[in-house]
């Protein structure tokens, strides 16, 4: 991806001028103090992010901000950037990678109440960002496991869309009415979620375990299988893609099969409607991945969309966590970033948004709502658990759908390269 500079006067127009592709660089002029912020995510989190910076920098013109961006790259260039020791003062990481970051961040904790300032923030929301009792990143918003789905393709098709009660059996049998009953040559229902590691986590939830316990793997090679048999089944039966659409998805909105129009339903996040509907014309709704079916236990929780972090070696800690505040706490700001990062964790800011969100918007609002004494409690995942879903289930789930391995010599891989990293 070939980097692009942005002046600070041209920023927001620019961004909201991309079309195909996106820059990888906003640059700004340097203040007295400069910072460097990096994060990743859709056209529609890069379009709200340059405007919140060019927001940010109007009222504080004392510090400058450069915004770099990535995508299918985010993580080589964290990566990368660690071992020069160079990495951007603000950087983003989320439920799954905090803790495998944690010697990346720096502890915030001596920066409250001032510079980092949060008012009103409850401590359930100030632990999303903490590891062993420090605090090493803020939940920028919450989120929840959801299935997005297109509305009109059940209305067409005179079957009920899925609901909190659909259980795993029946939305594998709804997957297969729904393909036949669309008609539509190279489009099947839903994705293909054998390797995204928040339906296996949900799915092992409501069976009384998870993908990790806090120390590592929380599941055996039965459940592995079983997991396995489930998608196999049901790509056999044409209820989803096929190996070679799903290997097109990256796990990003822009690769996703249902921006493809490949699929018509997409296990995901539910902050992922909003982008979701940016690109496809199609209404889309939100409901709740399947469930374990009666006297199973949750398997969704609340979590951290996204957070931000502050390098430990960052020479500008304090103008960092300004920043942090400001995203955290400034109406204007809250207004310009919406639900797209997530459903604001600060209560006065989920006021200060409700009057600027559209229909998609609103439906992630309600959908967190819905889900009030229906979740599990939130688990921070150990490190490893970001290798795990990178290097261990995303191939191996790959594998087993192309046919290079059985579900059962999948199950076995899956457990045993999962467990070696812990």
């Amino acid at each position: 991806m070939q980097a692009s500079c942005i002046t600070r006067r041209g920023l927001l127009s620019a961004s909201l001028a991309l079309g195909a592709g996106l820059p990888s660089a906003l640059a700004a002029p340097s203040g007295p103090v400069h910072l460097r912020a990096f994060w990743w995510g859709s056209q529609e989190r890069f379009q709200r992010t340059a405007a919140i910076f060019e927001l940010f920098q109007r009222k504080h013109p004392e510090i400058g901000i450069t915004g770099e961006f990535g995508t299918n790259d985010y993580w080589s260039k964290i990566a990368t950037q660690m071992v020069g020791g160079n990495l951007a003062d603000l950087f983003q990481l989320d439920a799954l990678s905090l803790s495998s970051y944690a010697r990346a961040a720096r502890p915030l904790d001596p920066l409250m109440p001032s510079p980092l300032d949060l008012p009103g923030l409850e401590p359930e929301m100030l632990k999303l960002g903490q590891v062993d009792g420090r605090t090493l990143g803020v939940a920028q918003g919450l989120n929840a496991y959801a299935l997005v789905y297109e509305s009109d393709a059940f209305a067409q098709a005179k079957l009920p869309p899925p609901g909190f009660g659909t259980s795993w059996k029946d939305f594998a049998d709804l997957c297969v009415e729904l393909t036949r009953a669309a008609g539509r040559p190279g489009v099947w229902a839903a994705n293909d979620a054998s390797g995204r590691n928040f339906a296996l986590d949900a799915w092992l939830r409501q069976r009384g375990k998870g993908r990790f316990t806090t120390t590592g793997l929380g599941f055996g090679a039965d459940d592995a299988r079983e997991w396995f048999d489930y998608w196999a089944d049901l790509r056999r039966r044409g209820g989803c893609v096929p190996a070679d659409v799903q290997a097109v998805d990256e796990g990003f909105v822009q690769t996703s099969t249902l921006v493809a129009r490949k699929s018509m339903m997409y296990l995901s996040y539910s902050n992922f409607l909003v982008p979701f509907q940016n690109l496809v014309k199609a209404p889309l709704a939100l409901t709740a991945l399947p469930s374990g079916g009666p006297g199973a236990q949750p398997g969704l929780c609340f979590r951290p969309a996204l957070i931000w972090s502050v390098y430990a070696r960052s020479k500008n800690p304090e103008a960092a966590a300004r920043f942090i505040s400001f995203f955290m706490t400034d109406p204007e700001a809250a207004r310009l970033s919406g639900v797209e990062r997530g459903v604001p964790v600060l209560p006065s800011m989920r006021v200060a948004v409700m009057p600027v969100l559209n229909e998609s918007e609103r439906m992630t609002v309600d959908y967190l709502n819905a889900l009030e004494g229906k979740t599990a409690p939130y688990m921070l995942w150990p490190a490893g658990s970001a290798e795990f879903d990178k290097r261990v289930l995303r191939p191996t789930a790959q594998a087993v759908a192309f046919g290079k391995l059985s579900t059962a010599d999948g199950a076995k891989r899956l457990v045993d390269e999962g467990r070696a990293l812990f």
